[in-house]
């Protein structure tokens, strides 16, 4: 009796459940949509690039010497002119003292000698004309042409010494202004080589400083290479954020060996902004490219790019190509104007479901 109640309720239960109307209309859900239209934006090729100095100045002396003083350190800013260090000058000026007296002995003797041969110029003329009129001998008409020849060769001697000495003063003389050792360049000094009371060899580089201005090398490819020229915009993200844009300075047409890339040099003025190997984001713009252009935040990935468009008020999925990047928006393929992208996540919309929501231009 017991099992005939229960199978009648299971039967009474089956029975209501049957009579309820099932929901079968499809919840609506807004969403925004986006009128798509041509866009134009840069086209641009993107690397790394490396800071360099523009150019880096190797300050010697002239001569070898001790090092009195270091008037800079390294890091110190410099201008034009600026002194960076000297040598002792004790044993310098004594040099030059000694080249000048030299000089002064010199120039006495061509004096002496210019005399002398002055004196037999005019004898030999004298002795000439008593030759002529039978007032002396030809013998001794000959013993002072003689001595005059050696007194012109004297005096070549004497124009020799005079000038070698005159030149050994003049190098002593530097060597003296050389002492003082100054920048040509304004820019940051990189490194000191010797300290101060070091003997230093004539030519050897006691300062390195860099200019002011840095160079940034990119390697790029072949392909690439062929895009760019001297003088193309090169637009510079700084570490800090900040955008500059500078030019192409230099383009090496011979490969690196090791990457098989080419050398782009780009010409900054950092005001010290960058440090030496600090690496920066480069981007050239080689064209203009006009297409449709999406925010890239709105592409949605499954393994295929693609996107949402509202086609007969109900969102239709479209596969689309991703062809470029500029700052925040990508060029996609695939596309038409006319199409409408729903806005949104992937959770925000789903295929079939209507749109309900208002453009957003």
């Amino acid at each position: 009796m017991r099992r005939i109640v229960v199978l009648l309720l299971i039967v009474a239960l089956l029975s209501g459940c049957a009579n309820q109307p099932v929901d079968n209309t499809i919840k609506e859900k807004s969403v925004k949509v986006l009128s798509l239209s041509a866009e134009t934006h840069p086209e641009m090729l993107r690397y790394l690039g490396v800071v360099n100095p523009d150019e880096i100045k190797k300050y010697a002396f002239l001569s070898g010497g001790v090092i009195e003083e270091f008037f800079v350190e390294v890091g110190d800013v410099v201008t034009a002119g600026q002194v960076l260090a000297s040598l002792q000058r004790d044993k310098l000026s004594i040099s030059l003292d000694n080249a000048g007296e030299q000089l002064r002995a010199a120039r006495l003797d061509y004096a002496k000698a210019q005399k002398n041969l002055n004196y037999l110029n005019d004898l030999l003329a004298d002795t000439e004309q008593l030759l002529a009129a039978g007032a002396t001998s030809q013998q001794q008409y000959d013993q002072v042409k003689l001595q005059r020849d050696i007194a012109q060769k004297e005096l070549s001697q004497a124009a020799a010494l005079t000038e070698q000495a005159k030149l050994q003063a003049q190098f002593n003389e530097d060597n003296v202004d050389d002492a003082t050792l100054t920048s040509g360049i304004a820019g940051t000094v990189l490194a000191l080589n010797y300290e101060s009371g070091e003997i230093v060899a004539p030519g050897y580089p006691v300062v390195l400083v860099r200019s002011e201005r840095s160079a940034i090398h990119v390697g790029v490819s072949a392909e690439d290479l062929k895009k760019l020229s001297v003088g193309d915009e090169a637009h510079i993200k700084l570490p800090n954020g900040e955008d500059k844009i500078a030019e192409i300075s230099r383009i090496n047409r011979m490969p690196d060996r090791g990457s098989r890339t080419y050398l782009v040099e780009i010409a900054f003025a950092d005001d010290g902004q960058l440090l030496l190997g600090e690496t920066v984001d480069v981007a050239f713009e080689i064209s203009k490219s006009e297409g449709i252009w999406l925010p890239i935040a709105y592409i949605l990935n499954d393994g295929l790019d693609y996107v949402y468009i509202v086609e007969n008020d109900r969102a239709k999925r479209v596969d689309v190509s991703l062809e470029m990047i500029y700052e925040d928006k990508v060029k996609v393929g695939g596309l038409k104007p006319q199409d409408l992208k729903i806005v949104g996540r992937q959770d925000d919309a789903t295929e079939q479901q209507p749109k309900t929501g208002e453009d957003d231009e």
